[in-house]
């Protein structure tokens, strides 16, 4: 984990190519330029600021242990003090024969760190998938108009995912730190493996098929869902003719929204209204013919957002009721029931301050229609 500037130059590679890219994919380099370049330096900003923690945390515990006078332990602080101030890098595992409160202490550091790291590369590998994407459209507006062009944007492609520095980013990002869950991607909630663990799921999001250029271009949204089942309650029972485990309780459902201001800005008072679906569970039937409900709607404001800034904001979120009755027979196979209802999907849409819909985004093809059938007057 050694921590150390990320050159720029590593990941745009050679920029001789832009004078044989078309005038709009040249403007859409130099922006993305200025964006990566921008979230480079905020990511190492926050990696030095837990660097700063880390040590200021070191030297209060050394200050104790030395009013303590326990010169065993005050020696094992000021190496690491002065280990970390030479290699500035967190240390692979804990001390051993440690204070409790430096073992914790070093543990919580490991841990944010790596979550800063996974949260850096993941905003890299943002950004070049927006540069992608509209490299893409671009495409599809030239083709099969100029020919030229067409071979300089997939050039352009070619290059870029060929950097080692994307390789990284996505070797990076492979595996979720502790904390965030261990899949990425998927639509569908992870089975609780933990009654009392919380997961978060890195949602796939669609977009109208009629979303202007411009919009793309201009912003974008992210959601991480974070699954919180720490209210549902585990009975067992045993009996002659087998074991039951009955889960009953509620799941809270809570999306955090990330949105990137790429190219335009937001007012003060624009919002964000977040719909929510679920279905009724039933094992019995194919579940994807289960009909969908809104289970509820959501309202935030923000604030203003600055061209080239992020917002990260955490809604109220949703909470859905399950029980689950599993049977393990003393002979004879295992049974489940289940009942209640289970997340099924969410549209977000970003409003600016007059009400006006910039955007959407749902997280799965089948919302489609429910995004055809909203009225104005539903978002109120």
């Amino acid at each position: 984990m050694k921590i150390g500037r990320i050159g720029l130059a590593l990941l745009l590679g050679v920029t001789g190519v832009l004078a044989a890219l078309p005038r709009e994919a040249a403007k859409l380099r130099t922006d993305f330029e200025a964006q990566l370049k921008a979230t480079e330096q905020q990511g190492q900003t926050c990696l030095a600021a837990l660097n700063d923690e880390y040590v200021e945390h070191l030297r209060h515990i050394e200050a104790k242990l030395q009013k303590s006078g326990n010169l065993r332990l005050l020696a094992v602080v000021h190496e690491e003090i002065i280990r970390f101030s030479k290699a500035r890098s967190a240390p692979s595992g804990t001390l051993g024969a440690v204070p409790v409160e430096l073992h914790d202490m070093q543990v919580l550091f490991i841990q944010r760190f790596q979550l800063q790291q996974y949260t850096n590369e993941l905003q890299v590998i943002g950004l070049i998938e927006q540069y992608l994407q509209g490299l893409a459209l671009l495409r599809e507006v030239l083709a099969p108009k100029d020919k030229a062009a067409m071979q300089a944007l997939d050039e352009e492609r070619d290059r870029l995912l060929g950097l080692p520095r994307i390789s990284q980013a996505l070797q990076a990002t492979a595996i979720r730190p502790a904390g965030l869950g261990n899949s990425a991607g998927t639509n569908a909630s992870a089975p609780v493996a933990n009654a009392n663990k919380s997961t978060s799921t890195l949602l796939t999001l669609y977009r109208r098929p009629d979303e202007d250029l411009a919009v793309i271009h201009g912003y974008n949204l992210s959601v991480n869902l974070l699954e919180d089942p720490s209210r549902l309650k585990t009975q067992k029972n045993s009996s002659s003719s087998g074991r039951t485990v009955n889960i009953t309780g509620q799941i809270n459902y809570v999306p955090r929204i990330t949105i990137s201001c790429r190219n335009k800005s937001l007012r003060s008072g624009s919002r964000l209204v977040v719909e929510y679906f679920s279905r009724v569970i039933n094992r019995v039937v194919n579940q994807t013919a289960v009909p969908r409900r809104r289970e509820g709607l959501e309202t935030i404001l923000l604030p203003a957002i600055d061209r080239g800034r992020t917002l990260t904001v955490e809604a109220k979120g949703v909470m859905m009721n399950k029980s689950e009755t599993i049977h393990h027979p003393v002979s004879g196979v295992t049974t489940r029931s289940n009942q209640g209802t289970e997340f099924y999907g969410l549209i977000v849409t970003l409003q600016d301050d007059g009400g006006q819909t910039i955007l959407q985004r749902f997280s799965l093809p089948g919302l489609t229609a429910e995004i055809a059938g909203i009225t104005a007057s539903d978002r109120s």
